[in-house]
């Protein structure tokens, strides 16, 4: 059975969500960006949501994201007095090298950081106001 009979076979709730999903993911990787290249480079401005995917994510500063972002590298840039850029994410971030000012969610993947943490992080480095740890990472509200 080919996808497109497997598609045409799926019920309406169904494909209703397969177009959410895409619609999701499309708003999410090509909105919102200042001069990226999406899904290689998506450079995040103002306030966006959706799924996010792409290989280096970067949240500008003062930027909000909703939802999902997945990419090899998530916002490792240094701001003026912090070690991540001054930015606001809602959701997880999943990828090798994960970071954000205020995250709010879960980070999954190898180095996760996080200047004020809510949430969890899974990984092998985690670092948040807590300080350092390996595999979990949690942390609740300011420093």
């Amino acid at each position: 059975m080919t996808l497109k009979e497997k598609i045409k076979n799926l019920s309406k709730t169904a494909k209703a969500g397969l177009v959410g999903l895409s619609l999701a993911t499309l708003v999410g990787t090509f909105g919102g960006n200042e001069g990226g290249l999406p899904p290689i480079y998506n450079k995040k401005v103002g306030t966006w949501g959706g799924i996010n995917i792409g290989i280096y994510n970067k949240f500008q500063e003062n930027s909000k994201f909703y939802g999902l972002s997945i990419g090899f590298i998530q916002d490792l840039a240094k701001g003026k007095d912090s070690p991540y850029v001054k930015n606001n994410f809602y959701g997880v971030q999943i990828g090798v090298l994960n970071g954000s000012e205020n995250l709010t969610g879960a980070q999954v993947g190898g180095f996760n950081g996080s200047e004020n943490l809510t949430g969890a992080q899974i990984g092998i480095g985690n670092l948040n106001q807590k300080g350092w740890s390996a595999i979990l990472g949690f942390g609740k509200g300011e420093k």
